[in-house]
């Protein structure tokens, strides 16, 4: 396997990891695969955040006032 393709593993593993989960390469042998891996999983909790169905009226309100040049 590649390093570029254990890399972006890594990140996927991340985005796919549940919240709570552990890094599995906090142990320090490998800190860029640490690091890609909570890249990927800062990713994911950004993403659950804003797709929850409270925070869709905060959008829509940001979104129009953006639009509108006051944002």
């Amino acid at each position: 396997m590649s390093k570029r393709a254990e890399y972006e593993r890594a990140l996927g593993e991340g985005r796919a990891a549940k919240i709570g989960t552990q890094n599995p390469y906090a142990d320090g042998a490998q800190l860029a695969m640490a690091a890609l891996w909570t890249r990927g999983y800062n990713r994911m909790l950004v993403e659950r955040f804003y797709s929850r169905p409270s925070m869709q009226p905060y959008l829509e309100a940001r979104r129009a006032r953006e639009a509108s040049g006051a944002g």
